[in-house]
């Protein structure tokens, strides 16, 4: 890789560490303590699925931008 292509490399790294920020989970800690636990075990994990209505559902969509 040239050094022009490091450079375009470099800026672009930089541009998506300040474009894409983390935001906080709205997930209850002991479900995200979970999800994280299952993700540990080797093999397939499975997520556990939380039962949701379907206005929750829209909700949500509605919250999208």
């Amino acid at each position: 890789m040239g050094k022009k292509d490091m450079q375009k490399a470099n800026v672009l790294t930089d541009h998506f560490a300040n474009v894409f920020k983390p935001y906080n989970s709205e997930m209850r800690g002991d479900e995200e303590r979970e999800i994280l636990h299952a993700l540990e075990i080797p093999g397939r994990p499975e997520t556990p699925v939380k039962k949701f209505k379907l206005t929750e559902v829209r909700s949500a969509a509605k919250q999208l931008h």
